[in-house]
């Protein structure tokens, strides 16, 4: 059962830290255009590398290493996936 709940914890850390990076990557792109740049698949793609650069400079607090590891992991392929996902529905909608 140990086992289990740590699995939990473990996942629900990966998901907040995913949560957190979502909405960096949101408030960086919205800064960018707010501030006139204009927002083309490089800066998309430079604004998400930033935020998996931060993502794995990360220090999480209360793991064994080998747990904070597999979290960072498992948090950059999601926030990835997400950012990935966001960015093709929004060229989807430019294009309408």
């Amino acid at each position: 059962m140990n086992n289990e709940l740590a699995n939990w914890q473990r996942n629900a850390a990966a998901l907040g830290m995913v949560a957190i990076w979502m909405k960096t990557f949101a408030a960086e792109i919205i800064g960018h255009v707010l501030n006139g740049g204009v927002l083309d698949r490089e800066t998309v793609d430079a604004i998400k590398a930033d935020c998996i650069h931060e993502i794995k400079n990360l220090d999480v607090i209360g793991f064994e290493i080998t747990e904070e590891a597999d979290m960072l992991r498992k948090a950059i392929q999601q926030f990835g996936q997400l950012a990935d996902i966001a960015i093709s529905e929004g060229w989807k909608l430019k294009n309408e």
